[in-house]
């Protein structure tokens, strides 16, 4: 289901099919490294991929994008919009290596927040960084995401992670 789209980019929920396009990307070392620490096994990427099944059954507008660029109709990355609660959701994204440097993370971001302000009621987001992920600050600070707070890092990799909000 095409959920929004950019000049560039199509976003579709995650559908059972995109399995493979799922591991490849999450268990690719670069992209990982900031998200995981490291790449998931076979198993653990597949558990992750049913809940996001799941989280995309439960949420209408929200949850897990397969990231595709219209021109070549390649699968590119990912994007995630998850409602943390009634009035902010979590923002994210992923990008294949080979697509780094081309302006497709700012473009993820951008179509993100522009569907966050034409189609929810939210107040804000909220993206969640590791501290040594510069590229990603940046990127977030480019739309005006500003430094909330520290917080523990939920998936073990560091002590803690950086959160930072965007009003809408």
């Amino acid at each position: 289901m095409l959920v929004t789209q950019t000049e560039r980019l199509l976003f579709f929920k995650y559908q059972k099919e995109d399995l493979g396009i799922y591991q490849q990307l999450m268990r690719n070392p670069k992209v990982s490294k900031y998200i995981t620490g490291q790449p998931p096994t076979q198993e653990q990427s597949k558990n992750r991929f049913e809940h996001i099944l799941s989280l995309n059954k439960t949420y209408n507008s929200f949850g897990f994008f397969k990231v595709v660029e219209k021109k070549t109709d390649t699968p590119i990355g990912l994007a995630k919009l998850v409602g943390t609660d009634e009035n902010q959701a979590e923002l994210g994204y992923a990008v294949q290596p080979n697509y780094w440097n081309k302006g497709f993370g700012s473009e993820i971001t951008k179509g993100l927040i522009d569907f966050t302000k034409s189609a929810t009621t939210l107040t804000s987001l909220l993206a969640i960084v590791q501290p040594q992920n510069q590229v990603s600050i940046n990127l977030l600070q480019k739309f005006g995401f500003q430094f909330s707070h520290p917080i523990p890092d939920p998936k073990g990799i560091e002590q803690l992670v950086s959160a930072y909000i965007l009003a809408i």
